[in-house]
């Protein structure tokens, strides 16, 4: 699993940022036009108001992109928390085959909300966000994935990272002065060198 590293230096009274080392990025996928895309979403510190803004679209629509009648556009495969109609093991699967490197198809990560320093939470033995459950490495039980450490696995083979809305942007509410949590946006976790593999950094989409 990928470290995360904190920086030595905290200016103007800011929590230190804790910056995600990627995992390693197996190959650059080619380019070129795509008939499908697989598109997850995960939630970190946050309200689901993006998701409700995307699901509230028009022109086009999420239905249009769904079922693939969007002029010049690829079908989207959506697996998301909240939308998605499958549930525990089975819906997980999915986020395990694109973090592992075996979905065999292009991808694109969603992030909604500030990414918060998970390593605070560890300290108790607890998390702040999490989706899904792994075994632990000596067998003993299971335990939830934070959806900062989905992020670090799967972001450095996704086709693009995106943050959506203000939280995963810039840190948002989440991130003021004082927060127990060290919430951060995603630029700020998986750094400022971070490339996609498409060769792309992080979209910010406000």
């Amino acid at each position: 699993m990928a470290t995360v590293v904190a920086h030595d230096v905290v200016e103007g009274g800011q929590p230190p940022v804790a910056e995600a080392q990627p995992e390693t990025r197996r190959e650059r996928l080619p380019l070129g036009p795509l008939k499908t895309i697989h598109v997850y979403w995960l939630a970190g510190m946050s309200c689901d108001g993006c998701t409700i803004s995307v699901a509230g679209a028009t022109n086009p629509g999420i239905e249009g992109l769904l079922a693939g009648t969007v002029p010049a556009m690829p079908k989207v495969i959506l697996h998301h928390p909240v939308l998605s109609p499958e549930a525990g093991t089975e819906f997980v699967k999915p986020f395990r085959d694109a973090a592992d490197g075996k979905l065999g198809a292009p991808y694109v990560v969603v992030f909604e909300g500030s990414v918060a320093d998970e390593r605070i939470a560890e300290r108790t033995g607890g998390y702040f966000s999490a989706m899904g459950v792994e075994s632990i490495s000596d067998g003993e039980g299971s335990r939830p994935v934070p959806t900062a450490t989905w992020l670090k696995r799967m972001a450095p083979n996704a086709a693009a990272t995106i943050a959506i809305g203000t939280c995963a942007t810039w840190g948002g509410i989440p991130s003021a002065e004082g927060n127990p949590t060290g919430a951060m946006s995603v630029m700020d976790f998986l750094g400022k060198d971070y490339r996609s593999a498409f060769g792309l950094p992080v979209i910010n989409i406000p």
